[in-house]
């Protein structure tokens, strides 16, 4: 979504220039640690545990997308977030109206789009998914629309979306695809995952509980993550909790993880509310990813201990004062982790902590962090991941 908020409105990632939405949603009292169970009869996760591989996470600065000025340069105006690596290197960004292009070296390559509601028009323009064939799937969250673009930056599918929705992925390598939004369906259960089709929903499915239902209107609006497998599946992450779950395309429930102790610890305010001692920056989980070897990869925002030593006042235009990280630099208030999960065992065979503002994840081994040069110029550092070193008995092959 746009970053179209009052300013006391802006959570910390938008508060330094709309790098990430994050959506926040109060969670009760923390349930106690329990032994892990498998997967499909839901299991914990100690992710305070120290007997995962700290050490087995190996992070190569791969690229910084983004000049100082020019057409390669990026717009913070939220999107920015939305990376996608095609079969040549090369990155492609959301740029709102655009998809700006860069070489794998990070050189600016070209422009693909314009603001409108035609073809090749975009509003919110977000590419999602790079597939065989290697062409490029866009995502307008405004125009409601999926174009799917070729390595000559053509157009060459087009496909409306049924409603507006908050999270996408693709299933069948893009052939269909997993939406997330809570609709009310004829029995009058609100269901949060559907599966599109020539731009029709044809299957909804994702409560297990048939009573389950959004407490209110702003967590039903909120976004929850999606990703999905070579298989299919598809997995549903919140934001505000280390919780995730997992389903097969034809709607049967696989499992469900549970990341323990949970992000909220006690600290939050009120959604909406702005920063202060009292309500400080939220824990939250940024975003997932299944690799091609079935390991679930799980990334997080945790908040520094130091935080309020790193932090500065701001007055808005109303007069209301709020905190702010020193030089609206956001790695000042938090830091990120990285969690590797085997499903089959439901452990994390590596975790390792990184002080890069890590926004997303752009393809397998490979994460995007937002940044700005001491000038203020926004830019996109691309960082490859590999995994090393797992000791043997994990079962995971690297």
């Amino acid at each position: 979504m746009a970053c179209t908020a009052p300013a006391h409105r802006l959570s910390l990632p938008r508060l330094i220039s709309c790098l990430v939405p994050v959506a926040v949603t109060l969670f009760g009292c923390a349930p106690e640690a329990a032994e892990p169970r498998s997967f499909a009869d839901g299991c914990t996760l100690d992710t305070a545990s120290a007997s995962r591989c700290e050490d087995c996470l190996r992070f190569e600065h791969d690229a910084r997308l983004g000049s100082a000025d020019g057409p390669g340069f990026l717009e913070p105006r939220g999107g920015i977030e939305a990376v996608v690596r095609d079969h040549a290197g090369n990155y492609w960004v959301g740029q709102g109206e655009q998809i700006k292009v860069y070489a794998p070296s990070g050189d600016f390559l070209t422009a693909v789009g314009r603001e409108g509601e035609g073809p090749l028009e975009f509003r919110y323009a977000r590419p999602l998914h790079v597939d065989a064939s290697g062409r490029v799937h866009i995502f307008d969250i405004s125009n409601m629309r999926i174009s799917v673009v070729d390595d000559q930056m053509a157009l060459v599918d087009e496909q409306g979306l049924p409603v507006a929705i908050n999270s996408i992925a693709p299933i069948d390598d893009g052939a269909r695809y997993v939406i997330q939004a809570w609709l009310q369906t004829p029995g009058e259960q609100s269901l949060p995952l559907h599966i599109v089709e020539a731009g029709e929903i044809v299957h909804s499915f994702g409560s297990v509980d048939p009573e389950e239902q959004p407490a209110n209107a702003y967590e039903a609006s909120s976004t929850l993550h999606v990703a999905t497998s070579a298989e299919n599946d598809v997995f549903l992450a919140r934001r505000a909790d280390y919780l995730i779950e997992g389903w097969a395309a034809d709607g049967s429930f696989l499992g469900r993880i549970e990341g323990l102790p949970p992000l909220d610890d006690g600290l939050r305010g009120a959604p909406g509310d702005p920063y202060s001692s009292e309500n400080p920056p939220w824990n939250s989980l940024v975003d997932v990813h299944m690799d091609g070897q079935g390991q679930l990869w799980v990334l997080l925002q945790y908040r520094r201990p130091d935080w309020r030593d790193n932090s500065m006042e701001i007055t808005y235009p109303d007069g209301e004062v709020a905190m702010a990280p020193n030089d609206m630099v956001p790695t000042n208030w938090v830091h990120s982790r990285i969690d590797v999960i085997d499903l089959e065992t439901c452990a994390a065979v590596a975790s390792a902590e990184h002080d890069e503002f890590f926004v997303g994840f752009v393809a397998d081994s490979y994460l995007a962090a937002g940044a700005m040069t001491e000038a203020g110029v926004p830019h996109i550092d691309i960082h490859r991941v590999s995994l090393e070193g797992l000791p043997q008995e994990t079962g995971v092959e690297r």
